[in-house]
């Protein structure tokens, strides 16, 4: 769930994207995990989604080769784009913890939120 205000509106870099409705610093807890809100699954579980439903996980969630689970955000912060110069990334306080996204360095309001999707193992080019 998100911890900072946003707005999701038209990216310049791909789509829709979310940005910062205020200063957030370094550091800052940008997102966590909600269990109830967000959406953690297995893989068989995953496996036996029909196609439009795996389409929708594959878009807006990853897979987390630390947790061997699909994660998908149930907020905004499925908007996040890709950069190869982000300003968050995730953190893993714990082996069960699904994780959080903090502020690698300072974000000025109204700056679009930005994750390297090859963190996750992912091709950006394929998404």
């Amino acid at each position: 769930m998100l911890k900072v205000k946003t707005t999701i509106k038209q990216s310049p870099l791909h789509g829709l994207g979310l940005f910062a409705d205020e200063d957030i610093k370094e550091g800052t807890v940008i997102w966590e995990f909600e269990p109830g809100l967000d959406i953690s699954i297995t893989k068989d579980e995953y496996d036996s989604l029909s196609q439009m439903q795996k389409d929708f996980f594959d878009h807006y969630g990853y897979w987390s080769d630390e947790l061997h689970l699909y994660i998908c955000a149930a907020d905004g912060w499925r908007f996040t784009n890709h950069s190869t110069n982000p300003n968050t990334a995730t953190i893993h306080a714990a082996p069960s913890n699904e994780g959080q996204d903090i502020a690698i360095r300072d974000i000025k309001a109204s700056e679009e939120l930005l994750f390297d999707y090859r963190s996750f193992g992912e091709n950006p080019e394929q998404i």
